[in-house]
C-alpha cells in the first residue's frame, strides 16, 4: 500500500508535543476576509502519528507514522495538540533514510523509535473526535489534548523571551525541538549535551530529593503525629516511613518521566530505580554487575530497537565507568572531611567519564571535545543543585496554581511559577557564559578520522587496561591514560600531516576513487586520491534548513580525513546539484569553484563575508572561480579531466539542464563520464563531435529520468558500469523502466543510490573494485 505512494485518508493520534500556535485572532480575520494576507513561509513541523484507520479500514495493528506537516492553513486555524485524533490526506513510504559513511543513520533512528513509516501531509481534510464522529463541515480540532501537552502549552506561556527559554523546555518536558543551532553547537563544543536530555542524572537527582524529603519531613514532626498514624511510633520511623518515601520517590520520578514522554532515555533510568528499590524492599543483596544486566535484560524487553541508540551505549558506558571508578578509588575517595571527599569524588569520577568515553564519543559522533572536563566540573554540580531543581519545581508549583485557580474559580497570575523559571534562567545564565567562554576556546572541537578513531579507541583500551585491571597505582594511571590521549593529539597535528605528504609523492601509483553520495533526488560525487578530492555537484537545500553538504558532504569529508576541496564544479545551477554550496563553503576549504552560472558566483561571493548564519567554522575564501568550457582541460592527482559539454550550441541557454558541465575522466586507462542532467538532444551532439567516445563507469544523465540515456548513447558508450543517483520512491519513478530496460539490454548494471545507498568505486591500474553501502560497508539489517 505505501510502496506507491499514492495519497490516503488517514485516522490517527498524535503522539508528539505540538507547539502552540503563534497566530493571533487579527491574521485570522484579515486572512479569512480578504484572503490576501500570507503568513510567512516557516519550516516544516514534524508530526508523529499512531494511525488508527486507513481509507476508512479501521486497523487490527496500529503503526506510528513520522510526517512532515508544512501546510500553513492547518497550522494556523488548527492548532494541533498531542492526544488529539486527527484525519488528514498524506502520502506515506516505508521508513528511509539517506545511507552513507560518516553521517547520521535516519533510518536506524526511525527504527530504535518503532516509526514504521514517513511522509508528508497533502490536502488536511477534517478533524474528528475520538469517537469517529465526522463531520465534512467542521474544518476545527476536537478531542482534548493531553494532560502533558495542556502543561507545556500552559509552561511555554509564561517564559519569558530569553534566548535561553527552549534550554527550559528541554529540561522540563525533555521538548528539545527549538533548541537552536547555536544551542547545539556550543553543548556540543563543551561536552554537556547529556545534561538537557533527561535521563539516569535527572531522574536519580529527582528520586532522591523526593526520598529524603519525605525521611525529613516524618523525622520533624511530633510525637503525636507519628502515634496518630501507628501505635508503635519509633517502628514507624524506622520501617513504615522508608516505604512511604520510596513510593514517593518512585511517583515523582514516573511524574518526571511522564513529563519527559518516557523517552528512551528515561526509561532506563526508571528501571534501573525500580530495580534499585524492589531489591531493597524485598531484602535483595543485589550487586552491581547483576544490577547492570538486569536493568540490560528489562530493557530489552522493553524496547530492542533502543540497541540501535547511540544515546543506549553512552549511558550504559557511563554507568559501568561510575561505579568501576568509586570501587577501584574507594580508599582515595574516603579521606578527609566531607566537603573534601565530594571535591574528589566530582574530579575522579568526571576526569574519568571524559577520558574514557572519549572513544565512544569518537565513535558515534566524528569528534571529541578538548574541554568537556572543564565544562562538566562546574556543569553537573551547577545543573543538580539549581537549574534542574527550580525547572522541575516551576513545573510542579505551575500545576499548583491552576488548580487553585479551578477549584477558587478565580484567575491565576502565576507569580509563583514565573518566579521559580526566572531563578531558573538566571540559573542556566550564569553557566552559559562559563560554556561559551570554553566553547570560543581554540580547538575546543576536534574532528576525527576513520584512522584516528581506531587508534583513540586502541588508547581507550589500553587505559581501560591500565585504570582497572592492571596492578600500577590508582593514580599513576590516570597520568598512564593522559599519555595516551597526549600522543592522539601529536598523532592528529603532527605525523599525519607528514604521512599525507609521502603518499602524495606517489600519487600516480596509488588508487583512486569514484564516491556517489546518497543524496536523495539529486547529485553529489567525490572524485580521491591521496587525501586530495574533487566535489562534482553538491546535492540539494531546503527551506527548513536541511542540506545535504551538513548532512552527507562534510560528515563524509571529516570522516575521510580531508579538510580542503581543490575543486568543486557545479554541472548546473538547480537546486539538486547546486543546493548545498554555500553551507559547503561554510564547512571545508575550497581552493577552486568552476560554474557557469554568474548568479552563483556572484551569491557565493557576498555570502563569504555574511556571518549571521549558524556556521561551525568561518566562511573560507575560494582563490578563484572559473567556468567550464567545452574543449578545456586540466591534470590532477595524474588524472586527465576533458570538458565535453556544454556545446557551444546550447551554451548560455534557458534550458539549464543541457547546461550541464559534462566531463570525461581518464587515468590513462579507465575513463569516468560525468553528465549532469544532458538530454538526449545533447546526448547527440556529443556522439556526432566525439565518434570514438566511450567509457567504462557512466554517471547516469538526469537521474535516469525518459529524456536522456537514449539506446544509441549506452550502445556507443558501452559502460561496464552505470551509477545512477535518485531518491527513495520518489514522485518522478526515476529511474524510469524504460531506461532500466535500456541499460540491462547492453549488460551495464545500473546501481541505484536509492536501493543500494552511497557507492564506491576504486580504481587501481585496470582494476575496478565497486562497494555499495547497504551491500558491502554496512550490510546489517537493522541499519538498511
Amino acid at each position: 500500500m505505501m510502496h506507491d505512494k499514492q495519497s490516503m485518508l488517514i485516522q490517527a493520534e498524535i503522539l508528539n508535543l505540538q507547539q502552540p500556535s503563534q497566530v493571533n485572532e487579527l491574521q485570522k480575520n484579515n486572512l479569512t476576509q480578504s484572503g490576501k494576507q500570507r503568513l510567512s513561509k516557516s519550516p516544516a513541523r514534524k508530526l508523529n502519528v499512531k494511525v488508527l484507520n486507513v481509507n476508512g479500514t479501521t486497523l487490527q495493528q496500529h503503526f506510528i507514522a513520522r510526517l512532515s506537516l508544512a501546510n500553513e492553513k492547518i497550522n494556523m486555524f488548527n492548532p494541533l495538540a498531542q492526544g488529539q485524533v486527527i484525519e488528514l490526506t498524506v502520502k506515506l513510504k516505508p521508513a528511509h533514510g539517506l545511507a552513507n559513511l560518516g553521517g547520521f543513520n535516519y533510518q536506524m533512528w526511525l527504527k530504535s523509535q518503532n516509526i514504521a513509516a514517513t511522509g508528508y501531509v497533502t490536502a488536511p481534510k477534517k478533524i474528528v473526535s475520538q469517537t469517529y464522529n465526522t463531520n465534512p463541515a467542521a474544518y476545527q480540532l476536537s478531542g482534548n489534548a493531553s494532560f502533558r501537552q495542556q502543561l507545556f502549552t500552559q509552561y511555554k506561556s509564561l517564559l519569558p523571551e530569553h534566548q535561553l527559554s527552549p534550554l527550559l523546555l528541554a529540561l522540563g518536558f525533555g521538548e528539545r525541538s527549538e533548541l537552536t543551532p547555536e544551542h547545539w553547537q556550543l553543548l556540543q563544543a563543551t561536552g554537556t549535551g547529556h545534561l538537557i536530555a533527561i535521563s539516569g542524572l535527572h531522574i536519580g537527582l529527582v528520586a532522591s530529593s523526593g526520598f529524603f524529603m519525605v525521611m525529613f519531613i516524618i523525622r520533624i514532626l511530633p510525637q503525636r503525629a507519628l502515634l496518630s498514624l501507628g501505635a508503635n511510633s519509633i517502628g514507624f520511623q524506622q520501617r513504615n516511613s522508608r516505604y512511604l518515601a520510596v513510593g514517593f520517590s518512585v511517583l515523582l520520578a514516573f511524574f518526571y518521566g511522564y513529563l519527559a514522554g518516557f523517552s528512551l532515555p528515561t526509561q532506563r533510568a526508571l528501571v534501573m530505580l525500580l530495580l534499585y528499590w524492589l531489591s531493597r524492599l524485598c531484602f535483595i543483596k543485589l550487586s552491581l554487575i547483576r544490577w547492570v544486566l538486569m536493568t540490560l535484560f528489562v530493557l530489552v524487553m522493553i524496547s530492542p530497537f533502543s540497541l540501535f541508540t547511540a544515546s543506549f551505549w553512552l549511558s550504559v558506558y557511563a554507568v559501568v565507568i561510575i561505579f568501576f571508578t568509586l570501587w577501584r578509588f574507594r580508599y582515595y575517595l574516603q579521606g578527609g572531611h566531607s566537603f573534601i571527599r565530594f571535591v574528589k569524588g566530582l574530579v575522579v569520577i568526571q576526569l574519568s567519564l571524559t577520558l574514557l568515553i572519549l572513544p565512544v564519543a569518537a565513535v558515534f559522533f566524528q569528534k571529541v571535545s578538548t574541554v568537556a572536563l572543564f565544562a562538566n566540573l562546574l556543569a553537573v554540580p551547577w545543573m543538580s543543585l539549581f537549574t534542574i531543581p527550580l525547572t522541575l519545581l516551576s513545573v510542579v508549583v505551575m500545576l499548583i496554581e491552576s488548580f487553585f485557580a479551578v477549584f477558587f474559580v478565580e484567575p491565576v497570575s502565576y507569580q509563583f511559577s514565573k518566579g521559580l523559571i526566572s531563578l531558573s534562567t538566571d540559573s542556566l545564565a550564569f553557566l552559559w557564559q562559563w560554556l561559551s567562554y570554553l566553547a570560543d576556546v581554540n580547538y575546543s572541537t576536534i574532528n576525527v578520522s576513520l584512522t584516528e578513531q581506531i587508534l583513540i579507541i586502541l588508547c581507550g583500551g589500553l587505559a581501560l587496561w591500565f585504570m582497572f585491571f592492571s596492578r600500577t597505582g590508582s593514580r599513576p594511571r590516570l597520568f598512564i591514560y593522559a599519555t595516551l590521549l597526549v600522543s592522539v593529539v601529536c598523532y592528529r597535528f603532527l605525523f599525519t600531516p607528514l604521512l599525507n605528504k609521502a603518499e602524495a609523492a606517489q600519487h600516480n601509483q596509488q588508487p583512486w576513487q569514484v564516491i556517489m553520495f546518497d543524496v536523495g533526488q539529486g547529485l553529489s560525487l567525490l572524485l580521491q586520491r591521496n587525501q586530495h578530492a574533487i566535489l562534482y555537484d553538491t546535492g540539494a537545500a531546503y527551506p527548513s534548513g536541511f542540506n545535504m553538504s551538513e548532512a552527507v558532504i562534510l560528515p563524509y569529508l571529516q570522516y575521510a580525513n580531508i579538510s580542503v576541496l581543490d575543486k568543486v564544479i557545479l554541472s548546473h545551477s538547480d537546486n539538486d546539484h547546486a543546493g548545498g554550496l554555500l553551507s559547503l563553503s561554510q564547512g571545508v576549504a575550497i581552493k577552486q569553484l568552476v560554474t557557469n552560472d554568474a548568479g552563483i558566483a556572484e551569491q557565493f561571493n557576498d555570502a563569504k563575508n555574511n556571518h549571521t548564519q549558524a556556521v561551525v567554522r568561518e566562511p573560507t575564501t575560494v582563490k578563484k572561480i572559473a567556468s567550464c568550457h567545452q574543449g578545456s582541460s586540466f591534470s590532477w592527482q595524474g588524472l586527465r579531466f576533458d570538458i565535453l559539454s556544454p556545446l557551444a550550441s546550447i551554451h548560455n541557454t534557458k534550458q539549464s539542464n543541457d547546461n550541464s558541465c559534462v566531463i570525461l575522466i581518464s587515468d590513462g586507462r579507465v575513463r569516468v563520464l560525468l553528465t549532469g542532467d544532458i538530454s538526449n538532444k545533447v546526448e547527440k551532439q556529443l556522439l556526432q563531435q566525439y565518434p570514438k567516445l566511450n567509457t567504462q563507469i557512466l554517471v547516469a544523465p538526469h537521474h535516469g529520468s525518459k529524456t536522456s540515456s537514449s539506446q544509441s548513447f549506452l550502445q556507443q558508450l558501452s559502460p561496464e558500469i552505470s551509477l545512477v543517483s535518485a531518491g527513495f520512491l520518489n514522485r518522478w519513478h526515476m529511474p524510469v523502466n524504460e531506461v532500466v530496460e535500456r541499460y540491462q539490454d547492453i549488460n551495464s548494471p545500473l546501481l541505484n543510490t536509492a536501493i543500494s545507498g552511497q557507492i564506491i568505486v576504486t580504481i587501481y591500474k585496470d582494476d575496478i573494485t565497486v562497494q555499495s553501502y547497504r551491500e558491502h560497508l554496512r550490510p546489517f539489517w537493522f541499519a538498511n
